[in-house]
């Protein structure tokens, strides 16, 4: 049976190797766990337009414009114009609904 001989600097070569291999795919397997964990928590919602969030509440735009810059019912800001999310839309429904019964 031949022996296998393997010079100490080529055993090293190797180990480094099988080293980077298995750091290369602990970092991918890491990175996607990642990506799948935020995938979770960062989910766009839909949300309307001022004149969209106005007509289903059945107020006018300047009245919806109003409610969103004294906070009464969150607003994302983008540049000069407002969206606001369908969720926000029903709590400040359910809240003002509660506030009549």
């Amino acid at each position: 049976m031949a022996e296998l001989a393997i010079s100490g600097k080529d055993l090293q070569n190797m180990m480094a190797e099988l080293i980077t291999y298995t750091v290369t795919q602990m970092a991918i397997v890491t990175t996607e766990e990642i990506a799948a964990r935020l995938e979770k928590h960062f989910v766009v919602e839909p949300t309307l337009t001022l004149a969209e969030a106005a007509e289903q509440l059945g107020l006018s735009v300047q009245s919806m414009r109003a409610l969103c810059r004294e906070k009464r019912i969150p607003a994302i800001r983008l540049e000069k114009s407002y969206r606001i999310r369908v969720i926000d839309i029903n709590r400040f429904l359910e809240k003002h609904m509660q506030a009549t019964e």
